[in-house]
């Protein structure tokens, strides 16, 4: 489907390399994926009907945590709205465990873990 597509187009610019912009340009890049992926989680735009849907927007997220170092995630305003966001879908694609890919769940579970685990060493 073409919103699929998209969400894939998306993934795949997420994985640019960081040096391709300057500092300025990377903060602005990350707050309109967090505000975007916000959105998607909020409203579950897609999502309810297509699979593949879900699917890429569970690899979006992990890799927004692959991409930006989690001291630079945790500093604007959007990232907590976007925590909350992602508390809440991840409790209703757990919830929804029979009909959702496991490779799904795994991106969700990797990306939980990468938020975690490195906690102590931003304080």
């Amino acid at each position: 489907s073409a919103a699929s597509m998209c969400l894939q187009c998306i993934v795949l610019l997420v994985a640019v390399r960081r040096s391709v912009f300057d500092p300025a340009s990377r903060q602005e890049f990350m707050c309109a994926l967090l505000e975007g992926t916000t959105t998607l989680m909020r409203n579950k735009t897609g999502l309810s009907h297509s699979e593949a849907c879900l699917h890429h927007l569970c690899r979006l997220l992990a890799r927004i945590k692959n991409h930006f170092q989690l001291v630079d995630l945790t500093r604007p305003p959007q990232y907590r709205p976007w925590l909350e966001e992602f508390a809440k879908f991840t409790e209703g694609v757990l919830a929804a465990w029979k009909s959702v890919s496991v490779r799904s769940v795994h991106y969700l579970m990797r990306l939980w873990a990468s938020l975690v685990l490195p906690t102590p060493y931003l304080q």
